[in-house]
């Protein structure tokens, strides 16, 4: 049984300006800040065995905010596979101004972002991780800060979770614990 905590990186500038980030940065705001704090709170009493964290400014500056909370730290490891999905042209752009587009993207997960990424390599890359991780190693426990749309494949690939669910606990705390490679269980925090 292995268990996995996961964590969406605090609220940002660019989120509160609805600009789409995807592989750029914008600073933590003090009500994302706050929320990081909270959540770290909850986790303080677990012992992590590694802790895994997307390289892009926004998750790792999160993850230096939780960090002090735990009484029992792990080593952090960043990785690529957990970087948001790439958005390409419509990076920095307002999000309202391109939900048509990208609902056409997530209906047509094999189309990629112009000078992007698809969601199919979203999925392969953060799936590719997770099974990695959850395959060479037993009975673990595994801190993950990483992104909306990392948070999303993870939840919906290996919990049957939703876009909605997702949304609804963006700045929860993902649990979800793997009883083998078919039987897993995600309980909100």
């Amino acid at each position: 049984m292995n268990r996995f905590y996961i964590i969406r990186h605090g609220q940002t500038l660019d989120n509160v300006k609805q600009i789409i980030q995807g592989h750029s940065d914008s600073a933590l705001t003090e009500t994302g800040i706050s929320s990081l704090i909270e959540r770290a709170k909850k986790l303080k009493d677990i012992q992590f065995d590694e802790v895994f964290c997307s390289p892009l400014l926004r998750a790792k500056k999160s993850l230096s905010i939780i960090i002090p909370y735990l009484l029992y730290p792990a080593e952090a490891h960043y990785s690529d596979n957990l970087k948001e999905i790439d958005f390409g042209v419509y990076t920095k752009q307002l999000l309202p101004n391109l939900k048509s587009a990208i609902h056409y993207h997530k209906t047509n997960p094999s189309k990629p972002y112009p000078q992007g990424e698809s969601g199919e390599q979203l999925i392969r890359r953060v799936c590719l991780f997770m099974d990695a991780i959850n395959q060479q190693k037993i009975n673990k426990t595994y801190l993950i800060v990483t992104h909306f749309g990392v948070l999303e494949t993870i939840v919906t690939c290996y919990a049957g979770g939703s876009f909605e669910d997702v949304k609804d606990h963006k700045d929860g705390i993902a649990k979800l614990t793997f009883y083998s490679d078919k039987e897993s269980y995600l309980e909100w925090l």
